[in-house]
């Protein structure tokens, strides 16, 4: 059986005291998971910078969610720590979707629907998942923006253009008849852009 590290002892100490009725040894461990909430918040934010969301709303998320990670964890099944990150990025990246610009601003209006003579193996209706589970479709959407703004700069200004507008509601006949680009030139960058979200999803998997 592995040694526990001295977080770990601790941390559990604290939950025996404060499962005792302790209110001390719970002000003590929610201020030692406070960096963490910092921690954690941070990293969601960078990978989710164009949420809208600051920092600050995710850290007082991670604060509020403490007392039912607290009512949730059980001894023995894993670390305090492990149970608390788990269980919080969770429920942050759930007020993420719910909250962030980039859910409220997609609509459903044609975004994943596509002209059916376009006939491809590639279908963004495939990519971003089935429409009646809009919670998964509204992370898959984060994840995407996600991806172009970490890989921006191996993404050309219209394929980041012609993403960006589809997410926002525009499907590829709509954009085909204004204008930004030829037919031919639309289809090929929307086909180059979505192999390469997809690449770099698979990538990080």
């Amino acid at each position: 059986m592995p040694h526990k590290s001295y977080n770990q002892i601790l941390d559990e100490h604290l939950y025996i005291l404060i499962a005792q009725g302790n209110h001390e040894a719970f002000i003590k461990l929610r201020k030692r998971y406070h960096k963490h909430a910092l921690s954690l918040s941070t990293e969601l934010i960078r990978q989710y910078n164009s949420s809208g969301i600051t920092r600050a709303d995710l850290v007082a998320v991670c604060e509020g969610y403490f007392p039912i990670v607290l009512s949730k964890y059980v001894v023995w099944l894993s670390s305090f720590y492990t149970f608390w990150k788990e269980a919080t990025t969770k429920e942050v990246m759930d007020y993420i979707i719910d909250n962030s610009y980039d859910a409220k601003a997609f609509t459903f209006r044609g975004v994943i629907s596509f002209d059916q003579n376009f006939d491809d193996k590639h279908s963004y209706g495939d990519f971003l998942a089935e429409r009646d589970n809009d919670r998964s479709l509204k992370k898959k959407i984060l994840d995407v923006r996600r991806v172009l703004n970490k890989y921006a700069v191996f993404f050309t200004p219209q394929e980041k253009a012609v993403i960006n507008l589809m997410l926002e509601g525009y499907s590829l006949m709509e954009l085909e008849h204004s204008g930004l680009l030829k037919k031919s030139r639309l289809y090929l960058t929307y086909k180059s852009a979505l192999d390469k979200i997809q690449n770099y999803m698979n990538e990080e998997q």
